[in-house]
């Protein structure tokens, strides 16, 4: 295996790169707040409000393949990994979007750094405030990883995004099947229990693919983070 060489994310990202100003072209937006984000997965539909009428804090914009992360409360390791994003969506400004540049680092591979647990230790160790704990962009830019060649991230990138994929699936399945049973419940003479089984079923599915997922980047990705030695 090729040497890894350590840097910062300064090296290798752009935190906050657009935000709303006056060539903003939507009048409506879809509002993502800290409180509507988990632990790499938006929980809540985003809030359609006018832009006008939109909190002033509505200001981070994203693009695919950014990797968002909150700046508040990082031991809640709210953040994702954008996929296919809305032309109008508008994120807090409790967001850093944190944007790869090309040639630098893949974009899998820094949201597997992100995701990465010590990253999140990291974090809280920089964190400020004891009613409102957070992180500032400069923490973030300031953090130490080991970075492979570009090849060896896009290899790690795939495993790890094929098996995030798969775990996005499973869980719109399950939504899908949570939604079905609510509507055929009423309906069903004697299906109840058999629908609720596989339900439970595509749970465990779901569960299980996320411990792969997440035992593999602990397993590729455990070093990404300098333990500053």
């Amino acid at each position: 295996m090729s040497e890894w060489k350590k840097t910062t994310l300064r090296e290798v990202i752009q935190i906050n790169p657009a935000t709303v100003d006056r060539d903003f072209k939507s009048e409506w937006i879809e509002y993502i707040d800290i409180s509507s984000v988990g632990e790499g997965v938006i929980t809540e539909s985003p809030k359609v409000i006018k832009l006008k009428e939109a909190p002033s804090r509505a200001k981070r914009l994203v693009s695919k393949n950014d990797t968002v992360i909150s700046t508040v409360r990082p031991n809640r390791r709210s953040m994702f990994f954008v996929r296919e994003p809305k032309q109008n969506w508008v994120l807090s400004t409790g967001f850093a979007v944190l944007r790869p540049i090309p040639d630098k680092i893949e974009p899998r591979f820094l949201y597997a750094v992100v995701f990465n647990r010590e990253f999140t230790e990291y974090l809280i160790s920089r964190e400020k405030g004891a009613a409102y704990p957070a992180v500032l962009p400069e923490d973030i830019y300031e953090a130490e990883i080991l970075l492979p060649p570009l090849s060896e991230q896009k290899a790690i990138a795939h495993i790890l995004g094929s098996l995030d994929d798969k775990i996005e699936l499973n869980r719109r399945m399950n939504e899908t099947l949570e939604a079905s049973r609510e509507c055929r419940l009423p309906c069903l003479p004697y299906g109840i229990g058999t629908l609720r089984f596989y339900c439970e079923a595509m749970k465990r599915r779901a569960f299980t693919s996320f411990v792969l997922s997440r035992r593999c980047s602990k397993a590729v990705i455990s070093l990404s983070i300098s333990e500053r030695t």
